[in-house]
């Protein structure tokens, strides 16, 4: 909703601690202290957290493809337990295949798309993101693939318990 709005706006610090688990299993964003707009012209300042903003963020610079990467980065730490910067690197990227093998393969190169230096790598914006997720999973159900399907659900739920166990500490 806030990416689709008609002068979109950022969170521009999004990680686990800024995400709220509902009593439904949904997940809210919250701390809206760092939001900003993308209006051209308008004054930025360096706002996130050491490992989950963008390389673009260092300059002052943030658009929905910003949120993504703190949102991939978040996933990530999710996933494999670690924080951002003690991940694997591969250049000045995070190497998702070698910091979560565990993953699927199509699930490893949506995250390493998200965590790129190059935010026009990344998804566009969270819509975009959100359909590229559906039609992963989709496709992982489909065509007999049903331990893809599983893989993605242990996944998902490797994160829910890893999500419950960061928030705890």
């Amino acid at each position: 909703a806030l990416h689709g709005a008609p002068s979109p706006i950022l969170h521009r610090d999004i990680k686990p601690r800024n995400l709220v688990r509902r009593p439904d299993g949904g997940v809210s964003v919250v701390d809206f202290g760092g939001v900003g707009s993308t209006r051209q012209g308008e004054a930025s300042t360096v706002v996130g957290t050491f490992g989950y903003i963008a390389p673009e963020q260092l300059y002052g610079q943030a658009s929905e493809a910003t949120d993504l990467y703190a949102l991939g980065a978040t996933l990530l730490t999710l996933a494999t337990g670690k924080e951002p910067e003690d991940q694997p690197r591969a250049g000045l990227a995070i190497d998702v295949t070698q910091a979560a093998p565990h993953l699927s393969e199509p699930l490893r190169r949506l995250l390493g798309r998200m965590l790129s230096p190059d935010p026009g790598a990344r998804p566009r914006d969270a819509r975009a993101l959100s359909q590229e997720l559906e039609a992963l999973y989709d496709e992982s159900r489909q065509g007999g693939r049903v331990r893809a399907a599983e893989t993605w659900s242990e996944g998902f739920e490797g994160w829910q318990a890893r999500w419950d166990a960061y928030r705890r500490s």
